[in-house]
C-alpha cells in the first residue's frame, strides 16, 4: 500500500510538472527541481532513481507539492549527514577536529584560521581577522544564483537562502562555541548569515566581496582570500547584529 501511495503521488507530481507536455519531460523537470540540480544538466538514470529512492522515504506531506519534496530533499541531508553534510565534504585542522565544510570539490584544505588575505588591484596584505575558533564553509557561485555544492557522488544548487541556512545551522559537527565564517558569494551569504545567526546564536562572519580558498603557487598552503574593489576601505568581513533569542534546539550550543 505503501509502494502504491508513493508511486501515484510522485505520478501526479510529474504529470503536474509536465502540464500537458510529454511525461518525460516532466519527470525530467520534477528531477531537476527536487535534485536542486545545477541549470543545463543533464538528467540521468541514477537522477531518476534517486528520486524515487528519495520519494519513498518522504511521508505524504513531504510529497503534496514538488516544493515540499525539494525540501525534504534537503531536510535528508541534515538527518542522515548524506552529499552536503558527509564526511567527504568536512574540513579538520591538524588534530583531526571538524573545522569547516568544503563544498566546491577543489579539495585545497583547511586555510589558516588567524589570517586571511585581502586581494586589491593584484595585491595581497596579510589580514588578522576578529573571529575565534572559526568553522568555514566554502562554496562557490551558481550560475542563475545561489551556491554550488560540490560532493563525490552528485553536484546541486542551493538559491534559496533559508534552505543554505538550514544546512549550515544544523550541520552537527560543528564545535561548541565555534564562530561561523563563510566564504560564499556576498550577497547571498549576508542574507544566509542573518538566518544561521538566527538559528545558532552564534557569530556569523560574511565577506564584503568575493570570498575563496586558494593555494599558495610555490608553497600549496591553502589561504581564504577575500577580493575587494580598489579603494575600497573599511573592514572585510562583517557580520550580523546578535540574535535576541537564542537560537533553535539543535543548532544552538548544546
Amino acid at each position: 500500500a505503501r509502494l502504491q501511495e508513493t508511486s501515484q503521488a510522485l505520478h501526479e507530481l510529474v504529470e503536474e510538472a509536465a502540464g500537458g507536455r510529454p511525461t518525460r519531460d516532466g519527470l525530467a523537470d520534477l528531477v531537476r527541481h527536487v535534485l536542486h540540480l545545477p541549470l543545463r544538466a543533464r538528467v540521468r538514470n541514477q537522477d531518476v532513481l534517486d528520486l524515487g529512492a528519495l520519494a519513498l522515504e518522504a511521508s505524504s506531506d513531504d510529497l503534496a507539492t514538488a516544493d515540499d519534496l525539494a525540501g525534504y530533499f534537503v531536510d535528508r541531508q541534515i538527518e542522515t549527514r548524506r552529499d552536503a553534510l558527509a564526511e567527504e565534504t568536512q574540513l579538520r585542522d591538524a588534530d583531526r577536529t571538524p573545522a569547516g565544510r568544503d563544498f566546491t570539490g577543489a579539495g585545497r584544505g583547511l586555510p589558516a584560521p588567524d589570517s586571511y588575505l585581502a586581494e586589491r588591484s593584484g595585491r595581497a596584505a596579510v589580514r588578522s581577522p576578529e573571529w575565534r575558533k572559526p568553522y568555514l564553509f566554502v562554496a562557490g557561485a551558481a550560475e542563475g544564483g545561489g551556491v554550488e555544492i560540490v560532493t563525490p557522488w552528485r553536484t546541486f544548487v542551493v538559491r534559496d537562502a533559508e534552505e543554505m541556512a538550514r544546512i549550515i545551522s544544523y550541520d552537527s559537527r560543528r564545535p561548541g562555541g565555534a564562530d561561523i565564517v563563510l566564504a560564499l558569494p556576498p550577497a547571498f551569504a549576508a542574507q544566509v548569515a542573518d538566518l544561521v545567526a538566527g538559528t545558532t546564536a552564534r557569530p556569523v562572519w560574511y565577506p564584503l566581496g568575493p570570498a575563496e580558498v586558494a593555494t599558495h603557487p610555490t608553497t600549496g598552503a591553502a589561504h581564504l582570500v577575500v577580493h575587494r574593489r580598489a579603494g575600497e576601505a573599511g573592514p572585510d568581513w562583517t557580520t550580523p547584529p546578535p540574535p535576541r533569542e537564542s537560537g533553535l534546539p539543535g543548532a544552538r550550543d548544546l
